[in-house]
């Protein structure tokens, strides 16, 4: 998987140099608000789980297909966990890598260009934070995760600058927890809240 990631990653930054495949580059940070799905969380309503912040940054290559059609390519780093509180308490803050092929649809005026997004989502696990009163169950986690993004972006540029706005929620598609039963379902899900800066390369 690190050779997978690794490859991922040469490709993106290989794509950037060719102008002809890309327009524009944005660098954005932010917020990320995360949970996680958990099965005794849907059960027992005396369980109580709260969201837990985190920091995230993308750095995202953008092509435009058509008039109304664009597609990006997107780098980033994103804190997730949760806070969790019953018999026992748990606080987690995962560190991911991502990477997300993304398309874009929306019109472009004169300035403004407003966008619904849609993609898939690959994330490697690079590090991990945790209070906890039960054993330590880090050893379970699932190092990648597959999910999807869907989002709004909006970006107001004026000359070969601009900013960008990004509402961004992901929710994973893979159990967080490598043995869990199929039954119990572990699944992380964030909004992302970014703001940033846009450069028009041509």
């Amino acid at each position: 998987m690190k050779f997978a990631l690794s490859v991922t990653i040469i490709i993106f930054l290989a794509s950037t140099a060719r102008s002809q495949l890309f327009n524009s580059i944005e660098v954005s940070t932010g917020l990320s608000l995360a949970t996680q799905k958990s099965p005794f969380i849907d059960d027992d309503l005396s369980q109580r789980e709260t969201i837990r912040q985190g920091f995230n940054v993308m750095v995202r290559m953008a092509g435009r297909i058509n008039e109304l059609f664009s597609y990006t390519s997107d780098l980033g780093y994103v804190q997730k966990g949760y806070r969790f509180e019953a018999m026992y308490s748990r606080e987690q803050l995962i560190h991911y890598i991502t990477y997300s092929p993304q398309l874009k649809f929306g019109r472009q005026t004169e300035n403004f260009t407003p966008c619904v997004i849609l993609g898939p989502r690959i994330a490697y696990q690079v590090g991990y934070e945790g209070k906890t009163n039960v054993d330590n169950t880090t050893h379970y986690f699932r190092k990648s995760v597959f999910g999807i993004n869907a989002g709004i972006d909006m970006k107001y540029v004026l000359d070969n600058w601009g900013i960008t706005a990004l509402f961004l929620y992901q929710f994973d598609v893979t159990n967080h927890y490598r043995y869990a039963s199929t039954d119990l379902v572990y699944r992380n899900k964030a909004m992302l809240i970014n703001i940033g800066v846009v450069y028009i390369l041509n």
